[in-house]
């Protein structure tokens, strides 16, 4: 099943390579509010007024990609069953469906927002809890002013050499608990856009079907997981790696933009086999 799975999602993403360009574009707006969040004045009106609009921004384009991608795979199987003669070979836009997606899911995508950020509440609470009560906050940052040794590299290395050993080892062992705590939330949370529109139900009940989907088929779901995340990283490497050299760099976004690409065509087909 898993080798199924990866054949058609790289032969759907070969053939609508196109569906890059929302994300592309969508890294470049996510790159501009950003740059325009950093120069905003700091306060609480400004910072709640920047989350909302964050918050409505991937929710847009998640609405709408999805949908192009729920398009793409329906307009496949549909040209497939074509003779040869009848058959299209320049794929659509998908612009219409990207549209369409947005006013169809809009509210089902943000429900799931706001029930993803009370779930990575859930998941923050629970760390804070074991660090504190398991393994132990390092005495050391109680005496220090955190914004300080954050914001100097200097400052943070001679903070972290000054740390005695079980401090340190405290550090690490919440360094751990909260890179297991990142996998777990994102793994669970993973299927929740392909469900929001492959599913008939509201958003609760999709986001229940999407986690339910994982564990149906839970070590093809865990390998697609991990080996995408081991993608996604190498990607990230090559950005770190080119960010002095225009053509590695441009690589590099390429790359990471077909393996997202590549990795939500996986999660589409591994849905509808699982389901």
């Amino acid at each position: 099943m898993l080798k199924d799975i990866f054949i058609t999602a790289f032969q759907l993403s070969k053939k609508y390579m196109n569906l890059m360009q929302p994300f592309l574009l969508f890294l470049i707006i996510l790159l501009l509010f950003m740059g325009n969040v950093a120069a905003a004045k700091s306060g609480i009106v400004n910072n709640i007024i920047l989350m909302i609009l964050f918050f409505f921004l991937v929710v847009v384009f998640m609405a709408g990609w999805s949908n192009a991608f729920k398009a793409a795979i329906e307009y496949d199987k549909i040209n497939e069953l074509k003779t040869p003669e009848e058959r299209e070979y320049i794929p659509p836009l998908f612009l219409g469906d990207f549209a369409e997606g947005v006013g169809k899911y809009f509210f089902k995508f943000a429900g799931a927002g706001v029930f993803y950020m009370i779930l990575a509440l859930i998941f923050a609470l629970g760390m804070y809890y074991i660090a504190t009560n398991m393994i132990g906050i390092p005495e050391a940052f109680s005496k220090v002013n955190l914004s300080q040794i954050t914001h100097s590299e200097a400052a943070f290395k001679t903070f972290f050499f000054s740390l005695s050993d079980a401090d340190r080892l405290r550090l690490a062992k919440i360094n751990l608990l909260g890179f297991i705590a990142a996998g777990l939330f994102s793994y669970l949370t993973m299927l929740i856009p392909v469900s929001l529109v492959m599913g008939r139900k509201n958003f609760f009940a999709d986001i229940l079907t999407s986690i339910k989907l994982l564990f149906k088929k839970f070590f093809v779901s865990l390998n697609l997981f991990l080996f995408f995340n081991i993608l996604l990283f190498s990607a990230s490497v090559i950005n770190a790696a080119g960010a002095n050299n225009v053509i590695l760099s441009i690589i590099g976004l390429l790359l990471f933009c077909f393996i997202n690409l590549y990795y939500f065509m996986t999660l589409f087909i591994y849905y509808e086999k699982a389901r």
